[in-house]
């Protein structure tokens, strides 16, 4: 009994299920935006809105092309092969400079390097 509990335990939290950290992910959207920066949300835009990510705001946009020709300050892309799948998001990050700055279960969040 006591082998099947750490074991049931080492499976539990071992980063491979680890949830998608949406709060985390969101919460530095949040501050990004109240430093006046912009940031792409390429993720689930229903749960980022759930967590107070101002999607659709002059701030946040969910899709891959910036507004009125500003590009992001910060990308937040979570799973690739969704949010994703044709590549153009990765390919306009590597074109114009970013970096993984933070990642996070089911996220990374980049930056343009200076």
């Amino acid at each position: 009994f006591p082998t099947r509990r750490s074991s049931d335990l080492q499976i539990r939290f071992s980063p491979r299920h680890e949830r998608d950290d949406y709060r985390s992910a969101a919460a530095f959207a949040r501050r990004a935006v109240a430093s006046h920066q912009t940031v792409w949300w390429l993720a689930d835009v229903s749960t980022g809105l759930y967590y107070g990510v101002p999607i659709g705001g002059p701030a946040v946009t969910a899709s891959l092309h910036p507004k009125a020709g500003v590009p992001p300050n910060f990308v937040i892309l979570s799973k690739p092969d969704i949010y994703d799948p044709s590549g153009a998001a990765r390919t306009y990050l590597t074109r114009n400079d970013f970096k993984v700055t933070k990642v996070l279960p089911a996220f990374e969040i980049f930056a343009r390097t200076p």
